[in-house]
């Protein structure tokens, strides 16, 4: 028996999307810098507060030690930890969970 040929039907012909996994790589995420330095108390309670904050919306941060540049320690010495966000300081000495968490999701 023969059968008519194939028409496209519009359910059929959608346009292209990328899995979620691809889409997930193009992310822009904010470049969330914690300066610190050694054996400061301020800094072990900011540090776990910027990992359970970045953790939670899925967003990178780094740990910056105040010693890796004459910068830094010209600039912020007297005010560790300081977080930055895209290079501006949004906090210091004491890093306020629900700030980071409006600050990273009013971004978006």
């Amino acid at each position: 028996m023969l059968r008519p040929p194939l028409t496209p039907s519009v359910e059929r012909w959608r346009p292209f999307a990328f899995p979620d996994s691809v889409r997930l790589l193009s992310v822009n995420f904010p470049k969330i810098e914690l300066i610190t330095n050694a054996g400061c108390h301020l800094c072990e309670d900011a540090r776990t507060v910027v990992d359970e904050v970045t953790r939670e919306l899925g967003v990178p941060w780094e740990e910056v030690s105040l010693q890796s540049s004459p910068e830094l320690v010209a600039l912020h010495s007297e005010e560790v930890p300081v977080l930055r966000i895209d290079g501006v300081v949004r906090d210091f000495w004491v890093i306020d969970p629900a700030r980071l968490r409006r600050l990273l999701t009013e971004r978006s």
